[in-house]
């Protein structure tokens, strides 16, 4: 790495990242830097750049005049996502092996078959194939092997076979599962059946755990020095508005009174502020807003979470939206909810989009906008791909304005999705309401299962312990 010095950019963040074409040529920034090989000073060009259905990225590239020593890095430009991601292929022949991946800084790779990992600091910032990525790492295996052969011939053995394994899976010839992992939720796999759900793929958005959140430098005000983080012109004991927290009792919030509290932004490291409501949707449940909104960045975000107990049995609700007044009821969808509309072949998987508190119409636009920034959509796609996404937005288009008729599914194994009744205390003949019992497999992704939570401190006697037979 190169110590550069300091460097301010007074540029809007549009004229900041230019496109990457072949038609006009981007200007880059030099600046003296230290050299980490001979300690005198060389050059390094900064070059900010959008590369078509990628990303925004940083190109810096050093050189030396002096003891001629080269290096080069790509970093990502843009922000980091409020969930982490993790894609599984089931790769079964060599069409799957084709597919694109956006592999960013912080992703990385498994094979599960071989426990086999392409960790963050490898192949970072790439776009390829699964073919391309498992040939790189053959390639990067086989270096050194004849060395190895003489030192340590089991090892290389065994790297032998593994070589000959991922040769084998980048060709195409055998079915294995590939799993990509970025917590900076950055990294996508290509789905060819876009719009439609791809049954070789399965996503997965995920909350991150402290130690990824401080991998990528996320840190709350908690663990960081607290009087740094409030502004000079504030209290510490101020920087919640909106509660007494003076009061030892445990309801410190009213219902529907709005708590502000002073938070870091973790796109800037500025104090933003989170306002957090707790409110009753009518004939439903409790429900938890937060909305978070920082004044430097422009950066806001914002959750829903639903109160009480788990729900004893799932639901399913199906909405037949008629006329352009339905799109505008209130909906509201969990983050372990799915949603359809058959009429289009729309499935968005448990997860996709979060939670969220909008209307019908809303989260139209959501869908809309989330195909927007797929990275297959543009550029060198393939013209069949981008033809295809394009006239499932125009039909989406035509939805959200009321055109046309359709049926909303919302299937959430928790039931904490809702769809406003607008006939309420009475039957909506528009909106079906069915309680279900869970599978086991929907247990099993909620972690209800294993969850005891009356006599946990008892064993089970449906269990043996020790040696002892289980009581029949």
């Amino acid at each position: 790495r190169t110590h550069m010095e300091p460097m301010v950019v007074h540029l809007k963040r549009q004229t900041l990242f230019g496109d990457l074409s072949a038609d006009t040529v981007q200007e880059g920034t030099s600046v003296q830097s230290l050299c980490i090989n001979c300690e005198k000073q060389g050059t390094t060009r900064v070059l900010f750049t959008r590369i078509p259905h990628f990303r925004e990225t940083i190109i810096m590239a050093f050189s030396c005049p002096h003891c001629g020593y080269e290096s080069n890095e790509v970093q990502y430009g843009g922000a980091l996502q409020p969930q982490g991601v993790r894609y599984t292929l089931t790769v079964t022949d060599s069409k799957d092996v084709n597919r694109q991946i956006v592999k960013a800084d912080t992703a990385t790779v498994i094979i599960p078959h071989l426990q086999f990992e392409i960790p963050p600091d490898t192949q970072k910032g790439s776009l390829n194939t699964v073919e391309g990525f498992l040939s790189c790492a053959a390639f990067s295996l086989r270096h050194g092997q004849e060395e190895r052969r003489k030192t340590n011939p089991e090892a290389a053995t065994k790297l032998d076979e593994v070589i000959a394994e991922l040769e084998q899976c980048a060709s195409g010839g055998k079915q294995f599962a590939l799993v990509l992992d970025d917590p900076g939720g950055n990294s996508f796999v290509e789905n060819p059946l876009a719009p439609a759900e791809d049954p070789n793929l399965h996503v997965e958005h995920y909350a991150r755990t402290k130690e990824q959140d401080h991998a990528l430098c996320i840190y709350t005000p908690e663990e960081l020095e607290p009087e740094a983080l409030v502004p000079e012109h504030k209290h510490p004991d101020q920087i919640i508005k909106g509660i007494d927290v003076s009061r030892k009792d445990e309801q410190v919030c009213a219902p529907d009174d709005v708590a502000i509290i002073e938070e870091q932004c973790p796109m800037c490291r500025s104090m933003g502020q989170l306002r957090t409501v707790i409110t009753k949707i009518p004939y439903f449940k409790e429900v938890t807003l937060m909305a978070f909104s920082c004044d430097s960045c422009g950066y806001r975000s914002n959750y829903v979470h639903s109160g009480g107990a788990i729900s004893p049995k799932a639901k399913r609700l199906t909405l037949h939206v008629t006329k352009r007044d339905d799109l505008n009821r209130s909906f509201l969808k969990s983050d372990t909810a799915s949603l359809k509309i058959p009429e289009i072949d729309l499935t968005l998987a448990p997860g996709t989009l979060g939670s969220k508190f909008t209307t019908v119409e809303g989260i139209l636009s959501d869908v809309i906008q989330s195909l927007g920034s797929n990275p297959f959509v543009g550029g060198d796609s393939g013209e069949e791909n981008r033809k295809r996404l394009a006239e499932f937005v125009e039909q989406i288009t035509e939805l959200r304005k009321g055109d046309k008729e359709f049926h909303l599914i919302v299937d959430d194994p928790l039931a904490n999705s809702h769809i406003q009744n607008v006939c309420v205390p009475d039957p909506d003949p528009q909106l079906i309401e069915e309680d279900y019992e869970r599978t086991f497999k929907q247990n099993e992704g909620l972690g209800l299962n294993d969850m005891k939570t009356e006599n946990y401190a008892t064993p089970d006697p449906a269990k043996p312990a020790g040696d002892e037979p289980a009581k029949q």
